[in-house]
């Protein structure tokens, strides 16, 4: 049976996780096939995979070169065979139904691109949350240029559109000669999909939350540092360009904001370093002050529910 949807899994050093996620997927009620790229993992990933790929047809093992997510999604991307590519990280998992669901959506509105909300989970006991919480997002909605480039700036900081899974038209993408950035392992979808966007791409949205998206300390968008934020930047320069001139505005908006998250990232750096010079430079600024108190605010917070958790009975 030829697959609906070709899922896209990057997969780096998660042997304890990436059978769940499989698992997720596997129990899905659309014709898949599943593309696993083991990116040169270190321990035991790629005969998990292999495990399960031998008792399923449907998985498929590919070997990436270690080169990041990005370099391992566009493997996936050029070897799959469906009219639809969902990509689902390794530490994540899927709800029931949601592949068809999202299918079903892309075909009866005509989109190229559509996504629901997602739930952040965390291996402690913080609670679970709907990503996408503000009134704007409660219901099913296109994006658009102007909404996407919005989301996650100044007031609606707390939108981060980026974050989310769409379901993609794998013709549209190779029409456009879309793939993701190599160069960017943060970051790296809301690049694609920005590109995708003002290559006219149509994006609906769902608010059902059938993405599950594991945050956790040790995964590459907690590991955020200078060198992505630059990497970020460069990308949306480059993209800037390739917009409609009424998007631009609103790029070179999130660009400045980008860019102020750089300053904080390297001042945050030289405090860490003892550089006192420039650390004392960034600090003339007021936002930066800012952010350095922000910070501190909700790192003794984040201490102080560690030390009460700790002191809980039982």
């Amino acid at each position: 049976m030829t697959p609906t949807v070709s899922v896209i899994m990057p997969a780096r050093d998660v042997e304890d996780l990436v059978g769940a996620a499989l698992a997720s997927v596997l129990s899905q009620n659309a014709p898949l096939e599943v593309l696993v790229v083991d990116d040169a993992s270190r321990d035991g990933t790629a005969a998990t995979v292999t495990a399960v790929a031998a008792g399923d047809p449907r998985v498929r093992l590919l070997q990436g070169a270690g080169a990041g997510p990005g370099a391992a999604r566009n493997l996936a991307l050029r070897a799959a065979r469906a009219p639809w590519a969902a990509v689902v990280d390794a530490d994540d998992l899927i709800a029931r139904g949601r592949l068809a669901r999202l299918v079903a959506l892309g075909e009866d509105l005509g989109a190229d691109l559509v996504a629901d909300n997602l739930t952040a989970f965390y291996p402690d006991e913080t609670p679970d949350h709907s990503w996408l919480s503000t009134p704007a997002w409660a219901i099913a909605r296109p994006i658009d240029l102007r909404a996407y480039l919005e989301a996650g700036v100044g007031e609606a900081r707390a939108d981060q559109l980026g974050y989310l899974k769409p379901i993609m038209r794998t013709a549209f993408l190779r029409r456009h000669g879309l793939a993701y950035d190599e160069t960017l392992t943060i970051g790296e979808d809301f690049d694609l999909v920005l590109r995708a966007l003002a290559a006219g791409a149509v994006y609906r949205y769902s608010p059902e939350c059938g993405y599950r998206y594991r945050r956790r300390a040790g995964s590459i968008s907690h590991r955020i540092d200078t060198e992505q934020l630059q990497r970020m930047s460069t990308a949306l320069a480059a993209t800037v360009g390739a917009l409609p001139a009424d998007a631009r505005p609103l790029a070179a908006r999130r660009l400045a904001v980008l860019k102020a998250d750089l300053q904080f990232a390297r001042l945050v750096a030289d405090l860490k370093a003892g550089a006192v010079a420039p650390a004392a430079r960034a600090l003339r600024s007021r936002e930066m002050r800012m952010r350095l108190r922000q910070a501190a605010r909700e790192g003794f917070a984040a201490r102080l529910r560690r030390v009460r958790r700790r002191l809980q009975p039982g």
